[in-house]
């Protein structure tokens, strides 16, 4: 299938919702009304008339564009996108998205709370959410340093609080 082939790594179909999800580089973000996987199916169609144009046999190109032109409709378009949401690999459930909470997904990349390491977006990571800042290993936190401080000498306090710096 031609949608699976050219666009397979940058959709998703939530089967559950019944929503359209495009990965933008960063992170899942939902196609609330189908408009971003609708202009996909029709740069497909674009695509046909490509391979027509690379055809030597004038007869096939024929047969081709002439299948471009057909593919172009709002009724090819639909049935395109609508068979699209059964593709193994495109088909997801809502429960396959953010399943890692010991990862961050910042503006910059994908942080791993754990190691402190920061690695790329990932699509097989499956993340919708993103926090808007960029992840800056070697900055500082001075307030949340005080208030750690404050909290950890504070007099009603019989031990100090450790681990949280």
């Amino acid at each position: 299938m031609r949608m699976k082939f050219w666009f397979g790594e940058e959709i998703r179909y939530v089967k559950e919702t019944k929503c359209w999800h495009i990965w933008n580089g960063q992170r899942w973000v939902e196609d609330l009304a189908g408009t971003e996987v609708t202009r996909m199916a029709t740069k497909i169609s674009k695509h046909i008339f490509d391979e027509a144009a690379e055809i030597n046999d004038g007869e096939a190109a024929r047969q081709l564009a002439a299948w471009g032109i057909a593919s172009c409709s709002h009724k090819h378009l639909t049935a395109m996108v609508s068979l699209a949401k059964a593709q193994e690999g495109i088909a997801v459930s809502i429960n396959d998205f953010d399943l890692q909470p010991d990862l961050l997904n910042c503006r910059n990349g994908v942080v791993d709370l754990a190691t402190g390491k920061r690695m790329p977006h990932c699509s097989d990571l499956m993340m919708t959410k993103m926090v808007p800042v960029d992840f800056v290993p070697e900055a500082e936190c001075p307030i949340r340093l005080k208030f750690l401080h404050r909290v950890e000498f504070y007099p009603a306090t019989s031990s100090p609080i450790s681990g949280f710096e």
